[in-house]
């Protein structure tokens, strides 16, 4: 992922460097503290930035400072598709649900893009109003990243402190108050001496105003004497302005002293390249015939250099020269499936058998990447088979092109496969992936999955919140899982179970029994379950269907969630949809209920004439027609 340097100086760092104090070390010697999760980004590796922030939730009395700093991670990298779902659920649930909420709220104007991101904001203007310093600095933030720099500031006024400040000071420059900016950086040095990170926005502006070169010579001294602090917050925030000052020497310095105190941590002389800046790099590289190694770049620069001057090659003809430098232009893994399709292309001209290894290694990346919706996954797949299918024609081999070709039809995959395939994603170091799969497979009903994904995961909420983001992903795609459970039919529950099971409604207790004498329909469900969420709407539309036709059919929901809390809120999404909802935690285990969702068709005598399991479009006409020939007999 390339990260501008403009939003590193002022967005990431902006509201991770939020230390006060030294930050404590762990017992290995590395120091925590949010600021350097932002640091981590910096150098583009993603996976530390979040192992850094997931250590820091750890920690005992973890504030809001370092869920922030879990949720910036978290959208910097592949665990962006779960985060907005982990805090909502922890609003239900958490001893701080108004923390919570805010962190939602903010995490979902963060992600969102336009007619969406309006939304997002309006909702999280609304909980500002409470007038929490905390959600007003989340809003100043996320208005300011939107390019609302006017609105920014009304929501900043009155907050004291160098993280108001320095949003403040960003905020009055893209309002057009360059001068004003400069007198609060003044102050703000005043009373912070140890942040002279208040001033990053200042550099990229009019060097030609009084005001604002003065403002950055004081920064940049404040930020020189920091240099022999043992405190790796002080050190990073002195290297940020040092680096904006293009003063190499502190810089070296600042990172040099930084990388004895957090191991692995190497931050450069200078403020990271941005996407244009890469893109040039590597067109001259391209031209010069240049090498990557006579430059001083970081591993994410690197690749991002090699990638444009592999590009810049291939665009001229010399493809031979172009591949020669893909190697560096893929990074580390796992490989982005996108980038070794472009490759597989190129491949495809001069090595066949490259390009069919490259079409493997593509399906491969998507199995270890976490994040990509079902239609992007179909279609790299697809892609990689059609790759596939040029190289074994290429190659002579005609039976096997046509066998790749017909494989563009993928099929998803059922509980038992979901579950195979997080276990080699696991082996193969892929956690974030392996625990994306779980929740799906936790959401078409598998306990075992369950199982694994509380063994895997390691974030603030619980494997709930994450089972709830993968039924909000495949909702958002309009899919549903598909279950194709291999163990075959559990046994067959006795009905009287059903019929003398006692179940909680919001109207009071409800008996299927008092049914016996018309067909019924009997839904079981879960908030958890993807499925579920597709069938019951679907449902609801057959109850309208058989209301207007004065049928006597009825359908009952019954929620099968251990927790109450868990099942009444799912309900009041549900209370809308015009069939009767209802909840009876025993019987999933009662009944042996293998999966969800599961629908029975119960006769007139109250017997179970039909069971269906899992849910497709096409079920609700085979309940209709099922239900209408009951009604008959």
């Amino acid at each position: 992922m390339n990260l501008s340097a403009a939003g590193l100086a002022v967005t990431l760092a902006a509201l991770l460097g939020l230390s006060a104090g030294p930050a404590a070390a762990d017992p290995a010697g590395e120091q925590l503290a949010p600021d350097l999760v932002g640091a981590w980004l910096l150098l583009g590796d993603e996976r530390a930035a979040l192992d850094h922030a997931r250590a820091l939730l750890q920690r005992e009395g973890a504030g809001w400072r370092a869920h922030a700093a879990y949720v910036q991670a978290c959208l910097a990298g592949e665990a962006g598709w779960r985060v907005v779902d982990e805090y909502s659920w922890l609003a239900d649930t958490a001893e701080d649900p108004e923390l919570a909420a805010d962190l939602a709220a903010w995490a979902a104007a963060l992600r969102a893009r336009g007619q969406e991101l309006d939304q997002a904001l309006g909702r999280l203007e609304l909980r500002a109003e409470s007038g929490s310093s905390r959600t007003s600095l989340l809003l100043g933030q996320a208005l300011l990243g939107a390019g609302y720099d006017q609105r920014a500031l009304v929501a900043l006024e009155g907050l004291d402190g160098p993280l108001a400040a320095r949003l403040q000071v960003r905020a009055l420059l893209g309002a057009g108050q360059p001068q004003q900016a400069a007198a609060l950086v003044l102050r703000g040095l005043e009373e912070h001496p140890d942040r002279p990170d208040i001033a990053v926005s200042l550099w990229g502006r009019d060097a030609d105003q009084r005001g604002l070169r003065r403002a950055r010579r004081r920064a940049a001294s404040s930020a020189r004497s920091a240099l022999g602090s043992s405190d790796a917050v002080v050190l990073f925030h002195a290297w940020e302005v040092l680096a904006l000052a293009e003063d190499r020497e502190g810089a070296e310095l600042a990172a040099s002293a930084l990388a004895g105190l957090v191991p692995g941590l190497r931050l450069p002389a200078r403020v990271p390249y941005g996407g244009a800046m890469t893109r040039h790099l590597g067109e001259i590289l391209a031209m010069t015939a240049g090498e990557l190694d006579e430059l001083d770049l970081s591993l994410a620069e690197r690749q991002a250099v090699a990638l444009s001057r592999a590009r810049s090659l291939a665009a001229d003809g010399l493809v031979e020269r172009s591949l020669a430098t893909w190697p560096a232009a893929l990074g580390s893994e796992p490989f982005e499936p996108e980038l070794l399709l472009e490759l597989g292309a190129l491949q495809l001209g001069l090595d066949a058998v490259a390009a069919l290894d490259t079409a493997r290694q593509a399906r491969l990346a998507v199995a270890l990447s976490s994040g990509l919706s079902q239609e992007q996954r179909a279609l790299v797949l697809g892609r990689s088979f059609a790759l596939q299918a040029r190289a074994l024609r290429a190659l002579d081999r005609p039976q096997e092109a046509l066998t790749a070709w017909l494989m563009q039809q993928q099929l998803a995959p059922g509980v038992d496969g979901l579950l195979e395939l997080a276990e080699r994603q696991e082996q193969l170091g892929a956690i974030e992936a392996a625990m994306e799969s779980l929740a799906q497979a936790a959401a078409a009903g598998s306990p075992e999955a369950w199982g694994q994904l509380e063994r895997l995961y390691r974030g603030p909420a619980a494997p709930a919140a994450l089972v709830e983001a993968a039924r909000t992903r495949l909702g958002s795609a309009g899919r549903s899982v598909r279950v194709l459970d291999a163990r075959g039919p559990g046994a067959s529950a006795p009905d009287r179970l059903l019929l003398d099971a006692e179940l909680s409604t919001g109207a009071g207790p409800l008996s299927i029994a008092e049914f016996t004498g018309q067909p019924v329909v009997v839904a079981f469900w879960a908030s958890w379950c993807a499925p579920c969420a597709e069938e019951l709407p679907a449902l609801a539309g057959l109850q309208r269907r058989w209301s207007e036709e004065d049928l006597p059919l009825r359908i009952i929901a019954i929620s099968v969630d251990e927790r109450e809390a868990d099942y009444r809120r799912a309900a009041r999404r549900y209370a809308q949809l015009g069939i009767q909802i209802a909840w009876s935690p025993d019987l999933a285990e009662d009944l042996d209920l293998r999966l969800l969702p599961t629908t029975w068709l119960l006769d007139s005598q109250g017997e179970v004439a039909r069971r269906l399991r899992g849910y497709s479009p096409s079920q609700v006409d085979e309940i209709d027609e099922a239900s209408r020939a009951l009604l008959q007999n």
